[in-house]
């Protein structure tokens, strides 16, 4: 039986809090996150379940897909609107092929994470982000007084409205975003790993040590074969 891989960045907790930094310093309304938590509601309730993709025993639903692009596109919206205020370069627009090539990957690199022994259990994910939450109580408590402690009070009040939006309390978000940080915790493991067995000469800063892990990347991706049963146009119709 094939396996749904949940929404493997959909909503991940990275790339909320991402977008979190953004709102803040965009002054996005609050009431938006809480709409744009809404429309993520109505998409999970219309449990699209078509398979878009497989990986072996995984699949890529269109739900997946859908949630993942409007994550996606506010990302965009948020960090164009940013990026144009300080008159630089516009990040590239989400298509829908493209994030569908993003969730296929991640789902690889988690597989190929499973496959080195790099993974990381559901019950670390929720411990993780339990920590996550206490460190937030803590600052807003003012048991923890961080040089960034108004961001950081602000990037949390963000991913609530989100979740009130979903219809959840904080606690069951966080319950709903384990499965997804499990899969990005393992990739972040994986990635260490293969960082930390590359040559020396590749360790020497950041920028090499990200184009030998994106090198490593493509030759992972040669070992899996993906499958496509495309429902949206937009999205791909070759192989990765």
């Amino acid at each position: 039986m094939l396996k749904k891989t949940g929404t493997i960045i959909a909503i991940a907790a990275v790339a909320l809090l991402l977008i979190a930094f953004f709102a803040i310093n965009t002054g996005f309304a609050e009431s938006m996150w809480s709409y744009i938590g809404e429309q993520a509601a109505s998409i999970r309730e219309q449990k699209n379940d078509a398979t878009i993709a497989t990986i072996g025993d995984a699949r890529i639903t269109q739900n997946d897909l859908d949630l993942a692009m409007l994550m996606r596109e506010q990302a965009y919206e948020l960090q164009s609107k940013e990026i144009d205020e300080l008159q630089n370069m516009m990040p590239e627009q989400p298509t829908k092929e493209k994030v569908l090539d993003s969730l296929i990957e991640n789902e690889i690199l988690y597989q190929e994470a499973v496959k080195r022994g790099c993974s990381v259990s559901l019950d670390e994910a929720k411990k993780y982000l339990e920590d996550n939450k206490k460190i937030y109580d803590e600052i807003s408590s003012g048991k923890l007084t961080p040089d960034n402690k108004d961001m950081a009070i602000e990037a949390c009040e963000v991913t609530e409205d989100f979740a009130k939006g979903m219809g959840m309390t904080i606690e069951e978000y966080m319950e709903y975003l384990a499965p997804a940080v499990q899969k990005e915790l393992s990739i972040a493991k994986l990635k260490q790993s293969i960082l930390q067995s590359a040559p020396s000469d590749v360790k020497s800063g950041p920028q090499k040590a990200e184009e030998y892990f994106n090198k490593q990347k493509e030759e992972i991706k040669k070992n899996y074969n993906v499958k496509y049963n495309v429902i949206d146009p937009a999205a791909k119709t070759g192989g990765l």
